[in-house]
Formats: C-alpha cells, sequence, structure tokens
C-alpha cells in the first residue's frame, strides 16, 4: 500500500508540473499591471464566491487568475459565468490514493509553482497571491501604488511575536504574497525583459523546488518562505509586511482579511461574506453607483465591531477548554 501511495505522489507531482507548465491565460491580462491569484479545490469553493466579489467591488482593476483544482460540474459551471472577469484553469488528478492531509497539504502547496509559472510566462507589473478564504477590502492598488519601486520587491506578512513563536507557529505568512516589478508609472504597462530579473525568477524558482520537494507536507508553503529569507539571493528582494496586507483581525484599514484558524466560522466573518456575495448580484449600475464604496467601507467597520465583540468569549471558551483536556490527559 505504501508502495502504491508513493507511485501515486509520483503520478501527483508530475501531472501538476505538467499543468503548470502549460498555462492557459487569456491573452489580455499579458498586459494588464495587476493580477490577483485564487488557488482552491471543491472544498473550499464556498469561500470563492465572496473573494471573488470583494476583489470585484473593492479592487475592480485587479484581474482574477483562478486555479480550480478537482471542481465539479457545478463548481465549473458556475465559474465560467464570470468569464468576462477572471481567467479558469482547471486542474484534474485522482488524489483518493493520498490521505485527506496529503490533499489538504497538495492544495495549499500548489501556489508556489504557479506563482512562479505565471512571473516567468507572463508581463504583470504585480501579481498577488491571496487564499481563498479571505476578503479584499479596500483597493489593492493603492497598496502597490505605495510599495512601487526602482527594484522588485517580494512581500507577506512576517509575525514578530514571542508568544507567537513559543506555540510552534512560523512567523513567515504565505496566505497573502505580493510580488511587484519595477514600473515607471502607477498605471498598466508592459515590463521589458530586463526587468523581470534573474534574481527575481531564481528566488521564486527555489521557493517553488523547495515546496515542490515537500508538496504533501502541511505548511511546506511557509517553511520555503522561511527557505527563501536564508537565500543570498533574496536578500534586498523580500519585504516584510504587517497585517495591513494579511490581516486576521478584521482591521478597516486594511487591505486583505483573512480568516485564520476557526475565523471563519464566526458570525462577523459569515455576515461579511453573505453582504459581499448579495452586493455583487446587485446590477451593474447599482454596484458602480456612488453609495455603494461608502455603504462597504460603513459595514467593514461593522464587521470590526461585531468580530471585537465575539472575539473575547470565544478565546475564553478555548482557554478552558485547552485547559479541561489538559486535566482530563
Amino acid at each position: 500500500m505504501d508502495d502504491l501511495m508513493s507511485l501515486q505522489k509520483i503520478k501527483i507531482r508530475h501531472s501538476f508540473t505538467s499543468f503548470v507548465s502549460s498555462l492557459n491565460i487569456k491573452s489580455e491580462l499579458l498586459t494588464e499591471a495587476s493580477c490577483g491569484l485564487i488557488v482552491f479545490d471543491q472544498s473550499y469553493y464556498q469561500y470563492a464566491k465572496p473573494l471573488i466579489a470583494s476583489i470585484n467591488l473593492n479592487s475592480p482593476n485587479t484581474k482574477i487568475i483562478v486555479f480550480g483544482i478537482n471542481l465539479d460540474e457545478s463548481c465549473i459551471k458556475l465559474l465560467g459565468s464570470y468569464s468576462d472577469l477572471i481567467n479558469v484553469n482547471f486542474y484534474n488528478e485522482d488524489l483518493n490514493l493520498i490521505s485527506e492531509s496529503e490533499r489538504k497539504a497538495f492544495c495549499a502547496n500548489s501556489r508556489a509553482s504557479i506563482i512562479a509559472a505565471l512571473y516567468k510566462q507572463f508581463q504583470m507589473s504585480s501579481l498577488t497571491y491571496i487564499d481563498v478564504d479571505s476578503l479584499v477590502v479596500n483597493n489593492l492598488s493603492r497598496f502597490i501604488q505605495k510599495e512601487i519601486s526602482t527594484k522588485p520587491r517580494l512581500l507577506f506578512r512576517i509575525v514578530k511575536n514571542g508568544y507567537f513563536k513559543k506555540l510552534g507557529f512560523l512567523p513567515f505568512k504565505s496566505g497573502v504574497i505580493v510580488i511587484i516589478s519595477p514600473c515607471e508609472s502607477n498605471t498598466s504597462c508592459n515590463l521589458p525583459d530586463q526587468y523581470k530579473t534573474i534574481q527575481v525568477q531564481g528566488v521564486l524558482d527555489s521557493y517553488s523546488n523547495y515546496v515542490l520537494d515537500h508538496l504533501f507536507e502541511w505548511f511546506a508553503d511557509q517553511r520555503g518562505l522561511v527557505h527563501l529569507s536564508t537565500l543570498n539571493a533574496a536578500l534586498g528582494l523580500i519585504h516584510p509586511t504587517g497585517r495591513i496586507i494579511n490581516d486576521w483581525n478584521l482591521h478597516p484599514y486594511s487591505f486583505v482579511w483573512s480568516a485564520k484558524g476557526s475565523i471563519k466560522h464566526w458570525i462577523s466573518w459569515k455576515v461579511a461574506c453573505l453582504l459581499y456575495n448579495k452586493v455583487y448580484q446587485f446590477p451593474s449600475r447599482w454596484r458602480n453607483s456612488s453609495i455603494i464604496r461608502p455603504a462597504l467601507r460603513t459595514f467593514n467597520l461593522l464587521a470590526f465591531v461585531i468580530y471585537h465583540i465575539e472575539m473575547p468569549p470565544r478565546y475564553l471558551i478555548r482557554i478552558l477548554e485547552k485547559l479541561l483536556f489538559s486535566r482530563v490527559v
């Protein structure tokens, strides 16, 4: 049985690398200044809809590239209805012979190879990978314009917290990864090849190769970022960010909210997802009206308040559960 699983993993890795080496991206994306990348499988499809809605409502100039893994026909059909807004790629492979934890790890780790392949093959001034259980609550272009420099940048959240480290969590968070290439203006531009430096592609390839070597291991995507921080080639390229780009406390001034851990089951998160889904279903003339954006900002503030009301009792319950469990053990 172990030999069969090993052979299956080899087959999956081979088919996946073949898949990312022949990406199917709409030609008009080649000239887009800013692209967003979302990767998910069937179990996370429910979170893709509010994320897509939030990007189109709050960051409409960000073009979305979607990679769906083993989606069923109904999901593929529904994603097809977004064809004027997103580019969809589907990867299908039998994952039944590997364990559930390995399947989850594979889906999470697939981001590394897709990011490297997209950067290599297509011209874009920025590429932002976003975990599917996230919401974009402010225009990503504002963040990207602020970070554009004469040199490429690789940005992700680094948590500098002693207690966080004591619990064994990795400080580098891969839920949002931003790659910014140099551009003379903050508007749409085509980047000449020399801007796609060997340094940037080499670093992204190193990230991809590391994660591919641990494709079925949980947290390999985060350990890969730790690995990058040890490379001389990455010096000057990696720029740490705070929660402003990957925020699990739902601050209204952040750009991306992330449903870390159990947050996706909280009332504040469920209400936020429901609202973005509903607003995105409005006719385009209503979605683009002058009152929608102020209304969304007001709601983001309300979600922040609800989150911080429900947070203390939830954390208290978690602490009590840990204390009781430790005593039983």
